[in-house]
């Protein structure tokens, strides 16, 4: 990923989707490992990517199929 500009597709809990890098990608700048001793600890990555489009982040709500 670190060689790339992807496009990225987000989710938050909410069920809301958000489109990065629609034309130009995203990079990655930066990111960091957590790791905790409890249960309820974080362990895991974060990434952090920028993006320099001319609008802000677009978003659509997930479709669902209707029979």
């Amino acid at each position: 990923m670190a060689f790339n500009r992807p496009h990225i597709v987000l989710r938050d809990r909410n069920d809301n989707f958000y489109y990065m890098g629609a034309r130009w990608g995203c990079e990655l700048t930066g990111g960091s490992i957590a790791t905790g001793g409890a249960m309820g600890d974080k362990n895991g990555y974060m990434l952090t990517f920028t993006s320099k489009e001319a609008i802000p982040i677009r978003s659509w709500k997930q479709q669902t199929k209707q029979d």
